[in-house]
């Protein structure tokens, strides 16, 4: 029986190379989401209209595809590096602590 490994399928792990629209537009559609839902719940508070649930799922769809988009920024990130192991992980942290 023949054993895969994360070599069997080297068409399926290419990066992208430089900026992807597809990521612009998921941060956009996050961006929008969160907004949206500020908006109806700060403009509900000075009316008798109340936007909920609608509102809630809304903001929190765009928290969750955050969530997604910062996890494959930093997958992509990770797979960048040749480092194995230890210092991987050791230059992936200093990196994000200098960045933040």
């Amino acid at each position: 029986m023949r054993t895969l490994t994360a070599g069997s399928f080297p068409h399926l792990r290419r990066p992208l190379p430089g900026p992807s629209p597809n990521l612009d537009l998921l941060r956009a559609v996050a961006v929008l989401l969160v907004l949206l839902d500020h908006l109806l719940e700060t403009s509900a508070r000075g009316r008798s209209t109340d936007f909920h649930p609608w509102d809630w799922a809304l903001g929190r769809m765009g928290v969750l595809l955050f969530f997604v988009h910062t996890s494959y920024v930093l997958m992509q990130s990770l797979e960048r590096h040749e480092a194995k192991g230890e210092s991987l992980w050791f230059g992936f942290y200093i990196r994000r602590a200098f960045r933040i």
